[in-house]
Order: C-alpha cells, then sequence, then structure tokens
C-alpha cells in the first residue's frame, strides 16, 4: 500500500520521482513504464528508467535471495518464551474456544479473510476504489446546440406529425445554410464581391453545426421508429448525460476496475479448495459427516459471499460515484428511449437497467469464481495461485494494447456498457456464465464422487 501511494501520488517532476520509478507497481502495472519514456540520470548517464527498474529487480532477486538463505541457515529452532508469547498464547486460547463456536459458514469465511489475509486484500481494494473514482460528469459540447435546440423543443414527444414538422424545420434551416454557403461560394469564384468573408465563415460555421445537429436528430428519430416496430412508444429525451456516463470515456475506468475485481477472487478465493490439501486436513474433514455432506455446499456458499463482498465493494461505489458526479435525477425514463441502448428488447428504466446490469456482473463474477475454485480443487496451493492469477493476463495485455484479445479475455464480460457497442453485445459474458455454470458442475461431481469413493473404502475396511 505505501509503495502504491508513492506510485499514484508522487508527481513526474518531483525530486522524489526515484520512488516512483523503481516500485513495486511499475512491475505490477507495466503499461506505464513500458508506454512513456521516462528520462533517468545516473553518473551522467541518462537512459529510459525500465533498464534501471530491471537492474533494480535483479539485483533485488539477489540480494533478498541470499537474506532468505542465510537466515534459514542461521535460525534457532527454539528460544525462551517472552511475557508476550505468554499473553498472544491466552489470546489465541480464548479466541480459538470462541471460534469453535461459529457456523460452518462463517469459519469458512475466517478461514478466507483472516487465516489467509483475505481482509488485506479487501482492505486495499476499498483503498483503490476510494481514490480512483470519476471527477467529472458531461461537459457541454457547443457543436451540439441544433441537437440540442431539438431536445429542448420536442422532449417527451412521441413519434407524431407534430414531431415530424419539427424535424422538417430543422432540415429547411440545415438546407437554407447549406444553399447559402454554395452562394457565397460560387460569388467568391466570380469576384463578384457580394459577399465578405465574414458571411463565408457564418455560413460555413452554421452549415457544419447543422449537419452534427441533424445527424444527432435523425439517430434519435431513427431510434424511435425502430422501437416502433418493437411496439415499444418511445419518447424524445436528451441522451447526453445517460450515453456518456455509460459511453467510451468511462471504458477505460471500468476495464481496471474489473481487472481488480477479477485479481482480487484469484487472491480469496486460489486456496478455498487448496489450501485444506496443503494442511492435510482434507481427508480429515471428509471423514465427518458434515465433511462428507455438506463441505462442498459450504465451500459454494462461502465463494458467493466472497464475492458478493468484492462485488459491493467494487462496482456499488462505483455506480454511486457515476451517477452522482453526472446527475442523474429521473430514473424512471425508459433505457432504450436512450438510441445507445436501443438494441435492448425488454422494456425497462434506466434505474432498472442499472439494476440489472449490477446484478449480471454479480453472476460473471460468480461464474469467475466457480473457475478459480474448480482450480484450486484440482491443484495444489501454489499452482492454484499461479493459473488463477493466469486468467488476467490476456485482459493485461488488451489494456497495454493487444486489442483483438477483447473477446478471450474473462474480465471483458464485466464491462457491460462497452459490449454493447461491441460485436455480439454480452455474447462474451453468457460464455464465461455457461463456462462457469459446468466448472461448477464439474466442481461438484469431483467432490460427490470422492466422498462416495471414501464411503465405499471405509465400507470395505469395516
Amino acid at each position: 500500500m505505501t509503495e502504491y501511494i508513492l506510485y499514484t501520488k508522487i508527481s513526474s517532476k518531483s525530486s522524489f520521482v526515484f520512488l516512483k520509478n523503481i516500485n513495486i507497481w511499475s512491475m505490477i502495472l507495466p503499461e506505464h513504464t513500458l508506454t512513456n519514456y521516462a528520462n533517468v540520470r545516473l553518473c551522467g548517464i541518462i537512459t529510459d528508467r525500465i533498464y534501471y527498474i530491471i537492474v533494480i529487480c535483479i539485483i533485488g532477486i539477489i540480494l533478498f535471495s541470499a537474506i532468505g538463505i542465510l537466515e534459514s541457515c542461521i535460525i534457532k529452532a527454539s528460544r525462551k518464551r517472552s511475557i508476550f508469547d505468554n499473553i498472544s498464547a491466552r489470546i489465541n486460547t480464548i479466541w480459538q474456544k470462541c471460534v469453535a463456536q461459529m457456523p460452518l459458514i462463517i469459519m469458512e469465511l475466517y478461514k478466507i479473510l483472516w487465516v489467509r489475509k483475505g481482509i488485506v486484500v479487501v482492505l486495499f481494494v476499498i483503498y483503490i476504489v476510494s481514490i480512483s473514482g470519476i471527477k467529472r460528469g458531461y461537459i457541454y459540447d457547443e457543436n451540439m446546440i441544433i441537437a440540442t435546440n431539438y431536445y429542448n423543443e420536442a422532449e417527451g414527444m412521441q413519434l407524431s406529425e407534430e414531431l415530424y414538422c419539427i424535424v422538417n424545420k430543422y432540415e429547411e434551416e440545415k438546407e437554407y445554410w447549406d444553399n447559402r454557403l454554395i452562394d457565397i461560394s460560387n460569388s467568391f469564384d466570380m469576384d463578384s464581391g457580394e459577399y465578405s468573408k465574414a458571411d463565408f465563415d457564418e455560413a460555413k460555421k452554421q452549415a457544419a453545426l447543422y449537419k452534427t445537429g441533424l445527424d444527432e436528430i435523425h439517430r434519435n428519430i431513427n431510434n424511435l421508429e425502430e422501437l416502433k416496430k418493437k411496439d415499444i412508444n418511445g419518447t424524445v429525451v436528451k441522451p447526453y448525460i445517460v450515453e456518456d456516463m455509460f459511453g467510451k470515456r468511462l471504458y477505460d475506468h471500468e476495464s481496471k476496475y474489473a481487472l481488480i475485481g477479477v485479481m482480487s477472487l484469484a487472491f480469496l478465493l486460489h486456496g478455498i479448495m487448496s489450501d485444506d490439501k496443503r494442511q492435510n486436513v482434507t481427508a480429515l474433514i471428509r471423514s465427518a459427516a458434515y465433511g462428507r455432506g455438506k463441505r462442498i455446499l459450504i465451500k459454494a456458499c462461502s465463494t458467493c459471499i466472497v464475492v458478493a463482498i468484492v462485488w459491493g465493494i467494487i462496482f456499488i461505489p462505483d455506480i454511486v460515484n457515476v451517477t452522482h458526479m453526472y446527475g442523474v435525477k429521473d430514473y424512471t425514463m425508459l433505457i432504450q428511449d436512450y438510441p445507445m441502448f436501443g438494441a435492448i428488447k425488454i422494456p425497462m428504466s434506466l434505474g432498472q437497467y442499472i439494476a440489472v446490469i449490477m446484478i449480471w456482473k454479480y453472476i460473471i463474477m460468480v461464474a469467475i469464481s466457480a473457475i478459480i475454485v474448480l482450480i484450486s480443487d484440482i491443484f495444489d496451493y501454489m499452482h492454484s495461485l499461479i493459473i488463477s492469477f493466469a486468467l488476467t493476463i490476456t485482459h493485461i495485455l488488451y489494456i497495454i494494447g493487444f486489442s483483438n484479445l477483447y473477446y478471450v479475455s474473462v474480465v471483458t464480460p464485466l464491462l457491460v456498457s462497452e459490449n454493447w457497442n461491441r460485436t455480439g453485445n454480452q455474447f462474451n459474458g453468457v460464455i464465461v456464465a455457461v463456462i462457469g455454470i459446468t466448472c461448477g458442475g464439474i466442481l461438484f461431481y469431483r467432490n460427490i464422487k470422492e466422498n462416495h469413493k471414501r464411503y465405499k473404502e471405509f465400507k470395505i475396511k469395516s
């Protein structure tokens, strides 16, 4: 956390910039280091900082490996217990008595969040979310003045002759300025002196504004006409705030939040099954009635709770921050009224749409967690960690610049709004959900089969 604060808060012009460059986050988030050249002067030699970072990493590996080997050689197997050891042992005894009375589901969460230090991951994610929200909402575009006039005039109207009359009015005004621009251009070519340079600039400006405005007006009308074919009575609403709120400006922001979410699940859940094997308690657990019958259900329920925690601390504050910064007040408007969402087939309000995408994100995270838990069940502790993190490699490469990897990332199904503007819409999310269900089925089958095998062995021995 200290390294992250140094990485984010130190300016590139600060005299302490070396603490920003020679920083573990330069390796965890390498895209900034790889894509931004920065000079570093050492002994009169100037070169790119990435070479120094590589050298520092090599030196660090050698140095800390040597320290670890040396410590393992000289460490003593026993020492005299201090008063603090005695107090700690007494507190630990009392605490273990309390823990022993916990329900199984609470005990499993205790193992994930406390024993395996998952609480550190949760606190770190809370910190990241608290400092990385968006800082501003929609900024008015002066080039959309004609479209804005149209929306002010037609807001709340449905398809009707009156609405088409308003559209025709703006089309006639556009035609007027187009013809005027042509006349002025012809006059300049003939050198008649009828028009001035100011007349030409004004006509050119108005023609451009009306072209931009009519493109937006027709986009709105075309959307209403498409909705009419689906028996949905759409109305004219200003789309700027909502479309910008879910639009391209937030794609990178949402992409990084989704990556943090998946990485958090990998940290928290990679040991949920493999840790039992590492501690050599799997056979002991399965020897108990609850271990045979409820172990996998307890694991599944605790996984869903952990997913809810990660989902809640990342995506709920994010949507609250975004809607607050954009000043959204009316959540009852039909989401299909906004052309960006015209392809959605089920009529729903803006508030309902937000609720649906939040639920969909939770479902996707549960599916991803099912993949991680199956990995944990198949592999040992360390391999589970490595393979779980490997799931995010394609998305990291996508963020760095390998755009073709978007559809093979397990993270991008969480980018619901961006998926609407891509080929296939939410199809990548459906694929991940199906894979998650399959992994969950395999996980249950493996454990039920193993329980049945152990039970048969027990009966034979009996």
